[in-house]
Parts: C-alpha cells; structure tokens; sequence
C-alpha cells in the first residue's frame, strides 16, 4: 500500500467542491474547511493530505479512494464510497452493532442490498490497508475527528485498541429549507444574542463532555444565547463546533419546555446559511448544502430536540476518540 500526498495549496478549489459535491456525507469535512480564519484553532490549511489514489485523485477511476486530512489536532477519514453507502439501508444487526465501540472478529450483513455490501468490504479492505500504512510511524495517540461508524470494526481491529467515545447520530438539515432572512421572535423579557467569554465557564460547566477552556472560547465565536432583558442572565444557548456542528445546545432547567432550544437553531441556522452564501460561489446547478448535528446515542433527550425541529438522522453516525497503535 502507497499513500500519496496531496497538495492542498493547489488544489484547494476542487477540494472544496468535491466535499461540496459529497454533500450531506462530507457536511463536517466541509465545515472544517469552511471555518479555517473564522476560527483560530485546528486550521484546515496547515493540514496534510493523503490518498490511496495517484497524485490526482480527481481523476482517479479507483472504484474506492481513501482520504487522510492530518492536522495537528488528529485526522478525518474520508472514503468515497461513503456517498453511496450512507444513502443504503441498513440491516437491523448493523443498526445494532452501530451503537457500540465492542466489535466481534465476524461481522454481520450491513446493507439489505448485496452490491452495496460488495462495495462495503472492498471499501474495508482498502481503508485497513491504509490505516496501516499511515500508522507505520506513528509514535503517539491519535485524535480521530468524527469516523463514519461504518469504519469504526475496520480502524478499531487494526490500531487494537479500547474505543473511548461514545457513538453519535448524525443529524442534518437541508439549507434551502431555512429562510435566513426569517425574524426569529421571543417572549416578552427575552432577548437575542451571542455567547461571551463571560459565558464560557457555565458552558463548559452544563455540557456533558468536559471541553479545554480554549476549545470553547474558540466555539463561542459563533453561537447563539437567549438571556433575560433585566437580569441578563444566560438561559438557552448553542455554539459551534470546529467542524461546524452545532454544540452544547442547553436549556436551563428552570426554562425547558417552552420551547427556547427552536429559536437558538434558528438563529445558529441563519449564521450558518450566511456563512455557505458568503464562502461557497454560486453555481447555475447548485448542490444542497446542509446544517449538522451530532447528538449521543444515548440521548434520547436531544434526539427527540432535533426530530421535533425538522432535522434527520443520516447514515449509522459518527464517533470521535483517541487512537493509538
């Protein structure tokens, strides 16, 4: 197995459009794209990119095509058959198992249809290849950034080691279904605005996951809040992950059930589409762009959040976890 390296200076126009073109399965690849000068930490345009096709890859006719974007916060696995294969149904085993980071040395079926499982194991086979290959010098651990649950049984077998994470669904939204010009009300005594650094250290305190100071203070720069006219205080806000994800979407307890999580997507959604307006040319066909979440599988709480506001789950999902050899 050869990986060769791809210069993402010239080539970053057709990078862009290719993850465009890919769209919803490379919404978070994009994303991070997107965010690089927005954002200060983890900048796509200091990342090195590697792939199992010819120093071209856009003009590979390999069937499959992995893709290895290292940056210095850890790596995103990109693999084309993704595109296809998140848009087939999967078996109930796999739906099972996609909810889990324990596999066994026999997988199931994953896909209903059997040319899609075909493409499934070839697409296996090259990913481990690749796996290997770029690991070969690796002395430390690796970050591995949102994998596609599909290839969690591939990079798990071959770095041998405890998984910890914790699966994710995917949640997206098409952006032509979001009016961005859309006048986002509230109840009298609330207002609109943004995340401050005051905010940061009830964020990192309310979330779940316990976030570097700076990791927030770099997610806050795009971000929603609704607070009290008299007070001020914070009671419902999201922010936005490196990779464009909406985060940390919270309500305060005193406050649930009245329906403030809507307004503060609303209102992430708008920064959004403004952002894809402003970032990506116009085309005359032009490719639906998406808004995505990521919410854990065991949250049945955000789940039923994001299913009421109109979002879907795509594919088995994603997981983000320390690797090593």
């Amino acid at each position: 197995m050869t990986l060769y390296k791809f210069s993402l200076k010239e080539n970053y126009a057709q990078l862009q459009d290719l993850l465009v073109q890919s769209g919803p399965t490379t919404t978070t690849l994009l994303g991070w794209f997107l965010g690089t000068g927005m954002f200060e930490l983890d900048p796509a345009d200091e990342c090195d990119i590697w792939t199992t096709s010819h120093s071209d890859p856009f003009q590979s006719q390999d069937p499959v095509v992995v893709w290895i974007f290292e940056s210095v916060n850890g790596i995103r696995v990109f693999v084309s058959s993704e595109v296809v294969l998140d848009l087939g149904e999967f078996t109930p085993e796999a739906i099972e198992l996609s909810q889990t980071v324990a596999y066994e040395e026999i997988l199931p079926t994953y896909f209903v249809d059997s040319q899609l499982e075909i493409l499934y194991n070839q697409s296996k086979l090259l990913l481990e290849s690749a796996i290997k290959e770029y690991m070969k010098n690796k002395e430390t651990n690796v970050f591995v950034h949102g994998l596609n649950l599909l290839w969690l049984p591939v990079v798990s077998k071959v770095l041998t080691t405890t998984i910890a994470g914790t699966p994710c669904f995917k949640f997206i939204k098409p952006s032509s279904s979001f009016d961005a010009e859309k006048k986002i009300g509230l109840p009298k005594g609330l207002k609109l605005t943004n995340l401050e650094s005051r905010d940061v250290d009830l964020v990192r305190s309310t979330n779940k996951i316990s976030y570097e100071l700076s990791y927030v203070q770099d997610c806050i720069r795009i971000s929603s809040a609704i607070r009290r006219t008299d007070t001020d205080e914070l009671i419902a806000w999201g922010m936005t992950h490196r990779n464009f994800l909406v985060g940390s979407l919270h309500v305060l307890p005193a406050y649930r059930r009245k329906g403030y999580a809507e307004p503060v997507l609303d209102d992430l959604c708008r920064q959004y589409k403004k952002i894809f307006q402003s970032k990506i040319p116009a085309r005359k066909e032009e490719k639906e762009l998406y808004f995505c979440a990521a919410v854990e599988k065991p949250n049945i709480a955000s789940f039923s959040r994001f299913k009421k506001s109109g979002w879907t789950t795509f594919g088995l999902g994603n997981i983000w976890f320390f690797a090593s050899k």
